[in-house]
C-alpha cells in the first residue's frame, strides 16, 4: 500500500496514516540512514506509534502514550547533535534558455525538479539552484550529494571549462545527472570525462538527434526504474550514444528502436553516419536514451536524451524516471513506487510569473492618472515640470514616461528627486526602495544615472538624485504594507543625453503617476491631441503612394493590429501572408515573450485581410529578419540559427509534440542585428538560397562542411580563415544549401549587408547592399563573385585602402582591384531591404523579368529591367516603382536629416516586397520616422501591407490539387517563387512519369516557365537529362546557359559539355563555363580555360572576372601557359587584361614593365599598379619600389601611395618603405598622437536659437571653413580624418548643422567611433581604426595612418566622445558660426 497524505491531518495523524502490519519489525538506524534523516525519524516514529497504539488498546492505559511521547522526544533530542537536522543536498544547474518558450526551458526545468524533490517527494532533500551557466562560487557544491545539469551542450556546455573541478567532486562520490542537450560535450577530454562520470555521451559524427516517438515497451529492474511503467513519448530523443567499453557499469533504463525515417538526413555531425545506420537499419538494435552508471568508487551517474520539449516533464513516467535517477545518484534509497510528484508540473511550476494568472484588469488611460504633467519639451521652462500625486492607501505606484505623441526618439528623461511623504512630513527617497519591474524604450532604467549610464543632467543642471529612463517607460513599485505615505513628489525632466542630440529639440515626454497599470498607446495619442498635433496615423494612405506605371492601383491589404513592425514576409499557396515581426528591434523590448511569426489572412476574398494569428513566438526571437513558407515548412532566420518548423497537422499553428522544429544551420553572428542572417528563397533547382551580412558566421552544415566568414567589422576570429573548400570568404556571404541542411556552399561574398536576394528561374541572383556613405547599390551577383567591401583577408576597411583619384563609390566597392566584380547600380545614400523578381502573372506584359527593390531610407521601391551586356547582367535604368516621396525630401535616414521628419511622406519605410500567388505585388511597410541608426521611433510599432495590381483586376488565389500532375504543373507555373516549390518537389519525386507534362512547358511563351522546366527535367532521369542536353543547341543563349547550369548542378558530363560550350558565340555562356571550372584541376581545365581566354575582347570586366574565378588556385600555371603561347609577340591589350586579372607572383616583372611603359596610357599603367599591389610577395614590394624610383610622374606618385598602404598590411614583412628610403629598419618609437580638443581660447556662445536668428553669409563661411580642413575633407581640400563634409549640409537642417558643431559628441557618425591605444613606451594614440590584424592601422589627427604592431599595443578602449573640438573651442564667435552653418547648408 502507498502512503497517503492529506492536508487536514495533524502530524501524528499523518504518521498513523502510514499502514503497518503486526509482523513488521522496528527498523534499524543503519538502514534508515541511507534513506535520509527525515525518513529515519518518520519510520522510527511510525513503528513506535503503532506499538504504543497496540499496547494502549490492550491495556487501556493512557500512560503508555505519554511514555512513548517522552521516549520519542528524548530520542529526537539525542539525535539533534549528531544529525543537525541534515537533509541531502542536491545542486541543480541550468544553462541559458535557447529555444524560446516551449523547448530548452532549462530554468523552468530545474525549478519544477526542485519543487518535486523538496515539496512533493516526502524525502529529506534540499536543493541549491544556479541558473545561467556554471556556478561562479564553488561553495555551492559543499555537501552536495549529486549535481543535475539542464543546459545546452556541445561547445556551449557549462561544464567544459570545469572538468578538473567536477572530477574532484566525482572522486569523492558526488553524482551527476545530465538531461537532453547536456549529454553532449566535445570529443576528447570532455567526452572521456562523461564516459567516466555518467557512462556515456553524445559524440558528434557518431550520435544523432532526430525528433521521433519512442515506445518504451519494457522497463528494467533497477532503482531508477522504480514505479516507471511502459510509456510512449515524442521528443528529440538523441541516440547511438558513445558508451563505456562493454557497457561496464552502465544499465540501460529507457530503450527503443527508432524508426527508419529518423535517418533520412544526410551524414553530418548530428544527423547521420554509417555506424548508426548499421546499428539501427541493419542490426535493428534498440537505442538507449536513458541510462544509469555506477563506478567502483561508488560514484553514480545518469543521462537521458529526452526533455527537449518542456512539456515532456508532464509525462508522469518520464518525470518519475528522472526524479528517481536524481535520488539514486545522491545515494538515497529510491521508494519502491518511485519518487512521488504531482502531475502537470509545467502548468504549475515556473520561475517566471504566469502572465495569464490572476484577474485581468483593463489598463488605465491618461485621464485616470493620479497626476499627469503637460507634455514636457525643450521649450518648457527648465525642461521640467513639477509632479505631486496623492498616494494615500495606494498599494502600487506606476511611474510612466510616455512619448509626447510625435513619435520622435531622443526621449531621454528622468524622475528628479522622487520621494514619498508621510503625514508627519517625513521624506523617503524612492531611490532607496526596490522596484518590482522597470522597462524603458531604450537603454536601461538606472538610479542616479540616465538611460545610458551617465550622470543625470536637466537643462544644464546636475540632478541630486533620481531615476533615468527613456520613453516609453513604466516603473512599478509595490509600496510597503501598512505604509503611511500620503504624497508622492518629484519633478519630471528631459535629460541632456537626449535633448542635446541631433534631433533633440524634438524631445517630448509626459510624466504620469498611476496606482494601477496604464495604457501607453492611449496616453501618447491623448498627448498628441492636447498639443494640437495632427491626428496620429498608423499607416501611409495608399491613395497617396505614387507609381510611375499607369493603370495600376495600390490598396491597403492589412495593417495593425493584424501585424506589427514587419521585418520580412512570405506568401503561401493559400494567399496567407506570414510576417516576421520586429517589436524587440535593438533597444526595444516590447514583447517580453519574444517576437512573433504571425499569419495574416483575407478569409472572405475581398482584398482586405481581417484576421491574424500567431504561428510561433519564442523568447529567443529578437527581430528575426526572415520568414519563408515552403508548403508546410516555415523557415525562420533568427541568428544564430536558421530554423525550420514543419507544420505536421497543417493548422498554421506550431503545436509542440505534434509539429517539428529543427535548427537547420547555426553559427550566424549578430543576434538582433541588421547585418546578420536574412530570409530564404527557394531556387529553381530546389535549394534554399539565403545570405548574411558582414556580422559574419562560423557554420557547419549537416555533412560537416564549414563556412568561415569574418572581417574587420565582426567575426574577426575567422577572418581570413579558409572554409571547407579551401577558399577565403569575407564579410557578407550569399549561400545555397540543400533542404536537408547538406551541401552548403557560398555563391558570392564580401558585401556589407545584403538584406535579401531574389532568384530568377534561370538561376540568376539579384541582391542589394547598403552602406552609410553614398554607395548603396542593387546588383546582379555573378557566382563566386567578390563584391569588394573589405580587403581580401577581411581585415582592412575600404577607407584604409581608398586611393587618390577614387570616388567613394569606386573606392568602397574596390572597383579598380582585379578580383572584384562590378558593383552594379550604385545610387547613393540609402538602406535597401527586401527584393523580388517578377516573372509571370497578371502584370507580366510590363514586368516580365523585373527586379523590385525596397529602399526605406528613400521611402521608395526601385524597379529594374535587367539587361544582358557582354558576359554580365546590368541594371542600366532605375525606375521608381512606388514612392511616398517623389520630390526626394528625405529625412530620418543616416544620409539625410537623421533626426528629422517631413510630414508623413518620410514615414513610409518598405521593408519587404513579395510576388503573391495571385500575381499581385505585395509590399510590407515598417512605418517609422527613422530608418537605419539601429533605432525606431514609432511608439505604436505599427505596420501595413499594400497590394499593387492593375486597376479593376479581379484577383483570386488559384487552388491546386497537388495530388495530380496537372495541379503540380499549375503550382510550378505560379508567379510566387516559394509556391512554385509545391509543384516542383512532387514532380521531381515522381521521376520519369512527370516528363511528358513538364516537357510541354518548354513550349510556353514565357521564357521563365521554360527555364523552370529545364531545371526540373535535369532531375528526372536519363530521358530528362537528354532533353536538357538538346537545349544546349537552342538559338537563345539564355536557354543554352540555363541548360548548362541545370546539367552542371546534376554533375552530368560537366567537362564534356564545357568543352562544347567554351567556344559558344555568346559571352554569357562562356562566362558560365569559366565559373564551372573553379574547382577543376589545371590538367583537366587547361585547354578549356585557354579557349575561354581566346574569347576575351579586352574590355568586358564580367568576362575577365569569370575567367579569373575559373583559374582559382591555378593562376600560376595558367599564366605560364598563356605567356608561352604568345612568346615573342608584340604587346596585346587582351593578354595584358588576362594577366592583370590573374596577377600571380611570376607575373610581377611583366606587370612592372607595363606600369612603366610610357607608350601605354595613364589608365592602363594605373591598372597595373593595382594588380601588383595585391600580390602578397616580396617581389611585388620590390617591384613597386623600383616603379617609384624610375617611372616618374603620376605613376610614381601612385606607386608611393601603394607602398605606404601595403606596408601597413600584406607587405609589412617585406619592409617596402625601408627599401624605398634605403635605410635599414630600426626599432619603432612612438609618440603621443592625440586629437586636439581646442583651437583657441574658450568662447562663451549664446544659445543655438540666438545664433540661428543671425543672418548667415556663405561667402564669409567659405573663408572660415578652412579651419575645418585639419579634420575634414571638403571637396578636394582638407584631410580625411573625420567625415567628409562636401554635400553633407545640404541634407540637414541648419539646426542640426549647428548642433553638430556646438556639441559634436551628441551623435557620432557611423564608422567614426574613436579608439584610444596605449602603446609601447606608454604613449597614447587616438584615432579611427582602419584595419585590424597584425599590424593594425589607425588613422590619427592630420589624416595620417599609423601602422602599429600587435605586440606594441598594451591596451585599447573605445572613446564614446567625439575627437572634434566643440564650437566654444574653435575660436569662432556667434556670427562666424552662423556663416559656417550657411556655407555648409548651401554646399
Amino acid at each position: 500500500m502507498g502512503r497517503i497524505w492529506t492536508s487536514d491531518l495533524t502530524y501524528s495523524e499523518s504518521i498513523r496514516a502510514i499502514p503497518l502490519k503486526e509482523s513488521d519489525k522496528r527498523p534499524s538506524c543503519d538502514i534508515l540512514l541511507r534513506k535520509g534523516y527525515s525518513a529515519c525519524l518518520i519510520e522510527l516514529l511510525q513503528y513506535d506509534l503503532w506499538f504504543a497504539d497496540v499496547q494502549a488498546s490492550k491495556t487501556a492505559d493512557k500512560k503508555i502514550m505519554y511514555k512513548f511521547s517522552l521516549k520519542f522526544v528524548l530520542a529526537i533530542l539525542m539525535l539533534i547533535p549528531h544529525f543537525g537536522w541534515a537533509k541531502t543536498k542536491i545542486v541543480l544547474i541550468s544553462g541559458r534558455d535557447s529555444h524560446g518558450s516551449s523547448a530548452h526551458n532549462w530554468g523552468d526545468g530545474v525549478d519544477l525538479l526542485s519543487n518535486a524533490l523538496t515539496k512533493e517527494s516526502g524525502l529529506a532533500i534540499e536543493t541549491a539552484i544556479y541558473k545561467g551557466g556554471w556556478p561562479k562560487d564553488p561553495a555551492i557544491f559543499k555537501g552536495a550529494a549529486t549535481v543535475v545539469v539542464l543546459s545546452d551542450g556541445g561547445g556551449r556546455h557549462p561544464i567544459n571549462k570545469h572538468l578538473k573541478e567536477f572530477d574532484a567532486l566525482a572522486e569523492k562520490g558526488v553524482g551527476l545527472v545530465c538531461v537532453h542537450y547536456a549529454v553532449e560535450v566535445p570529443k576528447g577530454a570532455p567526452g572521456n570525462m562523461f564516459v567516466k562520470w555518467i557512462g556515456g555521451y553524445f559524440e558528434t559524427f557518431w550520435s544523432v538527434n532526430p525528433h521521433w516517438t519512442a515506445e518504451f515497451k519494457s522497463i528494467p529492474k533497477h532503482p531508477v526504474a522504480n514505479g516507471v511503467k511502459p510509456f510512449t513519448l515524442r521528443d528529440e530523443w538523441y541516440y547511438h550514444m558513445r558508451f563505456r567499453e562493454g557497457m561496464k557499469g552502465v544499465t540501460p533504463i529507457l530503450s527503443a528502436l527508432p524508426p527508419a525515417d529518423t535517418l533520412k538526413r544526410g551524414d553530418g555531425p548530428h544527423s547521420n553516419n554509417p555506424a548508426v545506420r548499421k546499428a539501427v537499419l541493419e542490426r535493428k538494435e534498440k537505442q538507449h536514451v536513458a541510462w544509469a552508471s555506477e563506478r567502483e568508487n561508488g560514484q553514480r551517474g545518469f543521462g537521458t536524451t529526452g526533455a527537449h520539449h518542456h512539456k515532456s516533464w508532464d509525462q508522469d513516467d518520464f518525470r518519475t524516471c528522472v526524479l528517481n535517477a536524481i535520488v539514486w545518484t545522491a545515494k538515497l534509497e529510491v521508494p519502491k513506487d518511485g519518487v512521488k510528484s504531482l502531475p502537470n508540473p509545467t502548468s504549475r511550476v515556473s520561475g517566471k510569473k504566469n502572465a495569464s494568472a490572476g484577474p485581468k484588469t483593463k489598463p488605465l488611460d491618461a485621464k485616470d492618472a493620479l497626476f499627469a504633467t503637460k507634455v514636457i519639451t525643450t521649450k518648457t521652462k527648465g525642461h521640467a515640470g513639477e509632479i505631486k500625486a496623492d498616494v494615500k492607501g495606494a498599494k502600487d505606484l506606476y511611474l510612466v514616461m510616455a512619448d509626447g505623441g510625435d513619435g520622435h526618439s531622443c526621449d531621454w528623461a528622468a524622475w528628479v528627486e522622487p520621494r514619498l511623504i508621510d503625514a508627519k512630513g517625513k521624506e523617503t527617497k524612492l531611490t532607496e526602495l526596490k522596484w518590482k519591474s522597470a522597462s524603458t524604450g531604450w537603454g536601461s532604467v538606472r538610479i542616479n544615472k540616465n538611460c545610458e549610464g551617465k550622470p543625470l543632467k536637466i537643462n544644464g543642471k546636475p540632478v541630486a538624485y533620481g531615476i533615468g529612463a527613456h520613453a516609453n517607460s513604466v516603473i512599478h513599485y509595490q509600496l510597503p504594507k501598512g505604509h503611511k505615505f500620503e504624497k508622492f513628489l518629484a519633478s519630471g525632466g528631459l535629460d541632456e543625453g537626449g535633448s542635446r542630440q541631433q534631433g533633440g529639440t524634438k524631445t517630448s515626454v509626459q510624466f504620469l503617476v498611476f496606482d494601477k497599470p496604464a495604457h501607453l498607446g492611449s496616453i501618447s495619442k491623448a498627448a498628441a491631441k492636447d498639443r494640437g498635433l495632427a491626428p496620429s496615423i498608423d499607416h501611409y494612405p495608399p491613395d497617396q503612394l505614387v507609381m510611375a506605371e499607369e493603370g495600376l492601383e495600390v490598396t491597403l491589404w492589412a495593417k495593425s493590429p493584424l501585424l506589427y513592425n514587419p521585418t520580412n514576409m512570405d506568401i503561401d499557396y493559400k494567399g496567407r501572408i506570414w510576417v516576421a515581426e520586429g517589436r524587440n528591434y535593438r533597444g526595444r523590448r516590447t514583447e517580453p515573450a519574444g517576437d512573433r511569426i504571425v499569419v495574416v489572412e483575407d478569409k472572405d476574398g475581398d482584398g482586405v485581410a481581417e484576421s491574424s494569428h500567431v504561428f510561433v513566438q519564442e523568447k529567443s526571437f529578437l527581430s528575426p529578419l526572415g520568414v519563408a513558407v515552403v508548403d508546410n515548412r516555415i523557415i525562420v532566420s533568427q541568428p544564430p540559427d536558421l530554423i525550420v518548423y514543419t507544420d505536421v497537422n497543417r493548422n498554421a499553428v506550431f503545436d509542440e509534440g505534434v509539429d517539428k522544429r529543427e535548427v537547420l544551420l547555426t553559427g550566424f553572428d549578430g543576434n538582433n542585428h541588421d547585418h546578420s542572417l536574412h530570409s530564404v528563397t527557394v531556387g529553381p533547382n530546389g535549394q534554399y538560397y539565403f545570405n548574411h551580412g558582414n556580422k559574419g558566421s562560423k557554420v557547419t552544415d549537416k555533412e560537416g562542411w564549414q563556412l568561415n566568414a569574418g572581417s574587420f567589422y565582426s567575426s574577426r576570429n575567422v577572418s581570413g580563415l579558409p572554409s571547407g573548400d579551401g577558399q577565403v570568404y569575407v564579410g557578407g556571404v550569399a549561400l545555397r544549401v540543400n533542404q536537408d541542411g547538406t551541401g552548403l556552399r557560398p555563391i558570392g561574398h564580401n558585401f556589407r549587408n545584403s538584406y535579401e536576394q531574389a532568384v530568377s528561374s534561370f538561376g540568376d541572383v539579384f541582391q542589394n547592399d547598403n552602406d552609410d556613405p553614398p554607395a548603396s547599390r542593387t546588383a546582379w551577383l555573378m557566382e563566386y563573385g567578390n563584391m569588394g567591401f573589405a580587403s581580401r583577408n577581411g581585415k582592412r576597411n575600404w577607407r584604409a585602402d581608398i586611393m587618390p583619384g577614387q570616388t567613394t563609390q569606386v573606392g568602397e566597392w574596390r572597383q579598380e582591384d582585379p578580383g572584384t566584380v562590378p558593383a552594379g547600380d550604385v545610387y547613393g545614400g540609402g538602406s535597401p531591404t527586401g527584393i523580388a523578381f517578377y516573372e509571370n502573372g497578371i502584370m507580366e506584359d510590363r514586368f516580365g523579368g523585373y527586379v523590385i527593390s525596397c529602399e526605406p531610407a528613400r521611402n521608395t521601391l526601385f524597379g529594374y529591367h535587367p539587361k544582358a551586356e557582354g558576359a554580365g547582367i546590368t541594371l542600366p535604368e532605375r525606375d521608381i516603382f512606388i514612392t511616398s516621396n517623389p520630390k526626394k525630401n528625405f529625412a530620418g535616414a543616416d544620409f539625410r536629416n537623421a533626426g528629422g521628419q517631413i510630414g508623413y511622406i518620410t514615414l513610409f519605410r518598405p521593408s519587404d516586397v513579395t510576388v503573391g500567388p495571385d500575381g499581385a505585388v505585395y509590399v510590407a511597410d515598417w512605418f517609422d520616422a527613422r530608418v537605419g541608426g539601429h533605432s525606431t521611433r514609432d511608439v505604436g510599432q505599427t505596420g501595413a501591407i499594400y497590394r499593387i495590381a492593375p486597376k479593376g483586376a479581379k484577383l483570386s488565389v488559384p487552388k491546386f490539387d497537388l495530388s495530380t500532375t496537372s495541379g503540380q504543373i499549375a503550382a510550378l507555373r505560379n508567379p510566387s517563387p516559394n509556391v512554385r516549390e509545391l509543384g516542383r518537389a512532387p514532380l521531381e519525386e515522381a521521376g520519369e512519369k512527370s516528363i511528358p507534362a513538364v516537357r510541354k512547358l518548354l513550349a510556353d511563351p514565357n521564357r521563365f516557365i521554360q527555364a523552370r522546366a529545364t531545371w526540373l527535367l535535369a532531375k528526372l532521369g536519363p530521358e530528362g537529362l537528354a532533353i536538357v542536353e538538346s537545349r544546349l543547341n537552342h538559338k537563345d543563349p539564355q536557354a543554352r546557359l540555363c541548360a548548362f547550369r541545370a546539367l552542371r548542378h546534376e554533375k552530368h558530363r560537366i567537362l564534356e559539355h564545357a568543352a562544347k560550350m567554351a567556344g559558344d558565340t555568346s559571352p554569357l555562356v562562356r562566362r558560365e563555363v569559366a565559373l564551372a571550372l573553379r574547382y577543376v584541376p589545371f590538367e583537366k581545365s587547361r585547354d578549356l580555360l585557354l579557349e575561354i581566354a581566346d574569347g576575351y575582347d579586352g574590355k568586358d570586366r564580367y568576362y575577365v572576372e569569370a575567367f579569373g574565378i575559373g583559374c582559382t588556385d591555378k593562376e600560376e600555371k595558367v599564366y605560364a601557359t598563356l605567356r608561352e603561347k604568345r612568346s615573342g609577340k608584340k604587346f596585346d591589350q587582351k593578354y595584358a587584361g588576362l594577366v592583370w586579372r590573374l596577377h600571380p607572383v611570376s607575373a610581377v616583372n611583366e606587370l612592372k614593365e607595363w606600369a612603366m611603359d610610357k607608350d601605354r596610357d595613364d589608365a592602363f599603367r594605373r591598372s597595373m599598379l593595382f594588380a601588383i599591389s595585391l600580390i602578397e610577395a616580396p617581389q611585388a614590394a620590390t617591384a613597386m619600389v623600383e616603379i617609384v624610383k624610375n617611372a616618374g610622374g603620376e605613376t610614381a606618385k601612385l606607386a608611393s601611395v601603394f607602398i605606404d598602404k601595403r606596408d601597413q598590411g600584406i607587405w609589412n614583412a617585406y619592409k617596402a618603405k625601408d627599401q624605398l628610403s634605403g635605410k635599414p629598419a630600426g626599432p619603432t618609437v612612438y609618440v603621443d598622437r592625440l586629437a586636439p580638443l581646442e583651437f583657441g581660447p574658450e568662447t562663451k556662445l549664446p544659445k543655438a536659437s540666438k545664433i540661428l536668428s543671425l543672418k548667415g553669409d556663405p561667402k564669409q563661411g567659405k573663408a572660415l571653413i578652412g579651419r575645418c580642413y585639419v579634420c575634414h575633407k571638403i571637396g578636394s581640400a582638407g584631410v580625411e580624418f573625420g567625415p567628409a563634409l562636401a554635400g553633407w549640409g545640404s541634407g540637414q537642417t541648419r539646426e542640426i548643422i549647428l548642433k553638430s558643431i556646438l556639441d559634436p559628441s551628441a551623435e557620432l557618425s557611423h564608422g567614426f567611433e574613436g579608439t584610444e591605444l596605449i602603446v609601447k613606451g606608454d604613449k597614447k594614440i587616438q584615432g579611427f581604426v582602419q584595419a585590424e590584424g597584425d599590424p593594425m592601422v589607425i588613422r590619427v589627427f592630420g589624416g595620417q595612418d599609423l601602422v602599429i604592431a600587435k605586440a606594441d599595443v598594451k591596451s585599447r578602449k573605445l572613446v564614446k566622445t567625439s575627437f572634434m573640438a566643440p564650437a566654444s573651442r574653435l575660436g569662432l564667435d556667434a556670427q562666424q558660426l552662423r556663416d559656417v552653418v550657411e556655407y555648409l547648408k548651401l554646399n
